[in-house]
């Protein structure tokens, strides 16, 4: 994977990105990691992808080897990540979503509605307002004050085990919580928070699927999944023994739905 910088005015966003070399056409394909993760996140996806994608993923701003860097709200990541793809002249490109990466995919979609070929959300949820009650609203706006109350090193074993199911996802997550200070989780939480709470009705004119942990117990992430295929058709996959992690959780199944539907939108543009 090839390593580079964008540099704006808030800090510097580091992204690393891949061409087959025996296929100049493949299709090109991003991934955008959750709150408080990291790149890595995709590395069962990107290394199975070596010879099959072009494959652009990034360190969010705020996160990884993104920080430090000023809080931005989603909008703005997605105008970010918007501008990185066009500086790299990938034309029209299929995006996978972890939670709220997933959530910065749909702003993306508002903001270049032509860009997006493609939408796998992944323990994510959909921004339209119809899914959440005023009472998720207030939950969500008491997020940064009870992340600031109760982080600490303690707290992160249980964080862990909330994410995901299999030891080594859980270790990952571990470590990315342990990376990040609580401010820096704090200011996270408030953008995450804000981001869901400011969302208008989201149109997304696009192949749209879900994917989703049998076992994601992360707020009301698998509630509103299962209310988005009942009220919308949305396709949605549950991944059996997975949690909120679940492209870390089982790899190998979420990879055969996320090839599927990328191949599927590939054939229907052509």
């Amino acid at each position: 994977m090839q390593q580079s910088v964008w540099h704006t005015a808030y800090g510097d966003i580091v992204y690393w990105q891949h061409q087959p070399e025996t296929n100049k056409q493949a299709e090109t394909v991003v991934l955008l990691h959750g709150a408080a993760m990291d790149h890595a996140l995709f590395a069962a996806q990107y290394q199975a992808w070596v010879q099959k994608y072009r494959v652009l993923v990034w360190d969010m701003p705020m996160h990884g080897a993104s920080r430090p860097f000023m809080p931005v709200s989603m909008v703005q990541m997605a105008r970010f990540i918007e501008d990185i793809v066009e500086h790299e002249s990938m034309g029209a490109v299929h995006v996978v979503g972890q939670s709220m990466g997933g959530m910065v995919a749909q702003y993306w979609a508002q903001v270049a509605p032509q860009r997006l070929k493609s939408l796998s959300l992944i323990d994510s949820i959909p921004l339209n307002p119809r899914y959440r009650s005023k009472l998720d609203a207030w939950a969500l706006k008491t997020l940064p004050f009870f992340t600031k109350l109760s982080f600490n090193e303690r707290a992160i074993p249980k964080m862990a085990a909330k994410i995901a199911t299999t030891t080594a996802a859980q270790a990952y997550v571990a470590q990315r919580f342990r990376a990040l200070s609580k401010t820096e989780l704090t200011h996270i939480m408030q953008v995450l928070a804000e981001g869901i709470n400011s969302a208008d009705k989201m149109v997304l004119n696009l192949p749209v699927q879900a994917i989703v942990g049998e076992h994601d117990g992360l707020g009301k992430v698998k509630a509103y999944n299962l209310a988005w295929h009942a009220q919308e058709h949305v396709p949605l996959h549950v991944i059996a023994g997975a949690g909120h992690n679940a492209n870390m959780d089982d790899a190998a199944a979420v990879n055969v739905h996320l090839e599927a539907w990328i191949d599927k939108a590939s054939q229907r543009r052509v």
